[in-house]
């Protein structure tokens, strides 16, 4: 089976062919071209597997009455209930219900499926005539928790997670993002909660979110919105940049922590390219701008967000993605970005961030040694 690493890279590069040592580091694939260069594919989740050289295929395997998948760092078990573990804890999403193996990109439990994602699990479900989706989850052992109506977490240290929820959003007959989910919760035990999500839109089908166990990320970012002034969104797995009526207007900030890739960073950047999942394909023109200063991203939202530079770069639409050349603003990375609408009236683009493991953003980095 070949790697959905792989596979994202031939979508970036139009099907060109891969030469070179893929194992390079846990967030990056760095290829050989024909002229010399190397050009690195650095994904803002790792890609292979923790104290391996092994690069991820995320699959479900059968073993009996089991299904079992292994992420980046953590195992999933299927069986009654939804198992997610890594060394640091384990987290059941309890159903006590029968799924089904349809293959090993597909599991079915009623109106739920379940696919792999490079650390946990994305699950779509049916959410006709106003239907709720209800999770019941367990931790096993008392954690605090950090939660927004986007996304909600288990957590194991003042700013590191065990696990995340994170809402993608309301999906349509045709597969696409038409509108925001929301997440709300309930304890139900002192190591137990019950968590709610839901869509307001109509043409919403299904409803899509993931949920997976905690790896640090290449990319530090939080979404800011105009309807809720004060909310931070550390680690909300989309961002629907633009405007709908949940959230008003709505900004991405996003800064990379180039200490990941100090072994490709610290050599000489001949073009770099920002690649962002989209999930709404009908996407509104975006552009992307330098920050003055450096922004906080547990700290920061719409009232005390930071201000662009006057240099932008207009996004580019193609194979799934919205890339943007930040070439020219590559010596801004320490400081970070913002990737804001163009116009006030144009709608939305639901896009990826940072803390997606299902799609994670890529930064394209070519360069001579």
């Amino acid at each position: 089976m070949e790697s959905i690493v792989l596979k994202e890279i031939s979508k970036l590069r139009n099907g060109r062919a891969m030469y070179g040592d893929f194992v390079n580091n846990r967030y990056c694939v760095v290829l050989s071209e024909s002229d010399g260069c190397s050009t690195a594919y650095c994904f803002s989740t790792p890609v292979y597997k923790s104290g391996t050289n092994m690069l991820l295929e995320p699959a479900f395997l059968k073993d009996g009455d089991v299904i079992h998948m292994e992420g980046s760092n953590a195992v999933v078990n299927i069986g009654r209930d939804i198992s997610l573990r890594d060394k640091c804890g384990e987290v059941k999403i309890i159903t006590d219900a029968a799924y089904e193996y349809l293959s090993e990109d597909e599991v079915r439990c009623a109106d739920r499926r379940i696919y792999p994602s490079l650390n946990g699990i994305t699950c779509s479900e049916a959410c006709g005539d106003g239907k709720d989706i209800r999770l019941n989850l367990e931790v096993n052992e008392p954690t605090q928790i950090r939660v927004n109506d986007k996304c909600f977490a288990f957590m194991r240290g003042q700013y590191t997670p065990l696990m995340t929820v994170s809402c993608i959003g309301g999906v349509d007959g045709k597969g696409v993002v038409v509108a925001p989910a929301i997440i709300d919760y309930e304890q139900t035990g002192e190591m137990s909660y019950e968590l709610t999500i839901r869509t307001s839109s109509g043409c919403a089908e299904s409803v899509l979110f993931e949920i997976n166990m905690y790896e640090p990320k290449l990319f530090q970012d939080t979404t800011v919105e105009s309807n809720n002034p004060q909310c931070n969104n550390a680690f909300g797995g989309t961002a629907f940049i633009g405007n709908t009526e949940p959230y008003g207007e709505q900004w991405l900030y996003i800064r990379p922590d180039m200490s990941k890739i100090e072994d490709i960073s610290g050599e000489y950047t001949e073009k770099a390219l920002l690649h962002l999942p989209v999930y709404q394909k009908e996407c509104q023109s975006l552009k992307i701008h330098s920050v003055s200063r450096r922004f906080c991203s547990f700290g920061s939202n719409w009232n005390n967000k930071v201000t662009s530079k006057l240099f932008s770069a207009g996004s580019m639409n193609a194979n799934g993605y919205v890339s943007f050349d930040i070439t020219k603003m590559y010596e801004d990375r320490a400081l970070g970005y913002i990737i804001r609408p163009e116009r006030k009236d144009g709608g939305f683009a639901c896009l990826s961030t940072g803390d997606n493991y299902c799609r994670p953003i890529i930064l394209e980095l070519r360069t001579k040694d």
